[in-house]
């Protein structure tokens, strides 16, 4: 859970340095995921397509994507250190439950 929250914060805080050094970058991301959301649009049918659009638009949805592909870009990087610096978490040890039948010796 804590690597979630700091993967998303990170990715916030990744997404403002692009927004200040480079922001190009940040306004392709957007337009690429404009073009997402009218590319899924036009898979719905006729009246429905437009709605769903418009309404993902006036929800801010390609703002939503760029946190999340940051977000999720970030996870990966965890991910990568993670692997190449051999990490594993330990397992979790769940006591069963009493009277289940399972009973330690």
């Amino acid at each position: 859970m804590l690597i979630k929250v700091v993967a998303t914060l990170v990715g916030i805080v990744v997404l403002a340095a692009l927004w200040f050094k480079a922001p190009q970058v940040i306004v392709a991301g957007f337009d690429t995921n404009l073009a997402v959301i009218k590319f899924l649009a036009h898979l719905v049918p006729a009246p429905y397509g437009a709605m769903g659009e418009v309404a993902l638009r006036g929800l801010g949805a390609d703002r939503a994507l760029m946190f999340g592909e940051a977000t999720l870009v970030m996870r990966g990087v965890f991910f990568l250190i993670a692997k190449w610096r051999n990490f594993t978490v330990p397992p979790i040890r769940v006591p069963a439950p009493r009277g289940s039948g399972v009973e330690k010796k």
